[in-house]
């Protein structure tokens, strides 16, 4: 009994080492995995378990015929892979051998000319790379000092730069100075042009009136008054009329009259000079905004120039004044 125990064992372990049933095993394995799921995992009597594989897990297919197809197939794929194993170890070894080959059939006067040119190309690589060294060192050096003349030419233009906003802001002044100027020259010009004298006749007014001016926002007053007595005052008035034909005057005193009017239809601005003569530069229409802010036409007519002068000092006065 013992030596047909043995022998059982010997042939199940020959079946096993066989590549084929190997591949047949797992073929099995993998077509009947539920099986063996539930025959472990399940908790149910013994009985029960082989009455359910019986009725659902015995048959030819799943138990032979598939599995032994798969084992074919697995069988092939494994004795091609392992030819091909084979024939790429025998590939590298054969090459491997080849160069040992070589290498042993070298005379020694060939390994000593190898040897040689080793060593020459040992020395000629350092030789480069002392050379690469030094160029990398100059190249190092050549840019610190183009970052220095950058920094200098920055430095460099960053001074110009305020040189040349210092000129054109002494520019832009000079400009203004000269427009000033001319300014001045072509305000006086126009004034000398047209020169009159107010014959002194007491605090009464004296009307001028020469034509209608049309005004808008661009339109400005200038006017020059001379007179002999600091202590002498006057007004000029401008006598405005609106479309709807309602009047309003603005007034310019000068001389020693210090003092601010204004009622429904009359404004005066003071301009103190202590001096002999007064030069006024007005833009009619921001004193008609500042007079009256109810008023919001920005087109008008001024059709009365009206002089007074002061009731103590009679001495005439001598003015000159343009609208445009």
């Amino acid at each position: 009994m013992e030596d047909i125990s043995k022998s059982i064992k010997s042939i199940l372990y020959e079946r096993t080492k066989s590549p084929f049933y190997g591949a047949f095993l797992l073929s099995w394995l993998i077509w009947n995995w539920e099986l063996l799921y539930y025959f472990i995992i399940y908790d149910e009597n013994f009985y029960e378990k082989v009455s359910c594989i019986k009725e659902n897990y015995i048959g030819w297919n799943y138990n032979l015929l598939f599995p032994f197809y798969s084992a074919i197939i697995f069988y092939t794929l494994g004795s091609l892979a392992s030819i091909g194993f084979q024939w790429i170890k025998i590939q590298l070894s054969n090459i491997s051998k080849s160069k040992v080959e070589k290498f042993e059939t070298l005379s020694i006067d060939e390994s000593y000319k190898l040897k040689n040119d080793i060593q020459e190309r040992e020395m000629e690589m350092s030789r480069k790379l002392v050379d690469l060294n030094e160029a990398l060192k100059r190249s190092e050096d050549k840019n610190s000092n183009l970052l220095i003349e950058i920094a200098n030419k920055e430095s460099s233009i960053s001074a110009l730069s305020k040189e040349k906003d210092s000129y054109q802001k002494e520019t832009f002044k000079l400009r203004a100075d000269i427009e000033e100027m001319q300014q001045k020259y072509i305000e006086s010009n126009l004034l000398d042009q047209n020169v009159l004298t107010f014959t002194h006749k007491g605090w009464q007014h004296q009307d001028i009136v020469d034509k209608r001016y049309k005004i808008n926002k661009e339109t400005n007053f200038y006017a020059k008054i001379s007179y002999l007595n600091k202590d002498q005052s006057f007004v000029i008035y401008l006598g405005i009329l609106l479309k709807n034909n309602q009047r309003r005057w603005i007034g310019f005193s000068g001389g020693n009259k210090n003092s601010v009017s204004k009622t429904n239809t009359e404004y005066t601005r003071t301009q103190i000079y202590n001096s002999n003569e007064v030069i006024i530069r007005e833009n009619i229409l921001s004193i008609l905004n500042v007079a009256f802010p109810e008023i919001k036409e920005d087109t008008f007519i001024v059709d009365k120039i009206r002089l007074r002068g002061d009731n103590v000092f009679n001495d005439d006065i001598t003015f000159s004044y343009k609208i445009f």
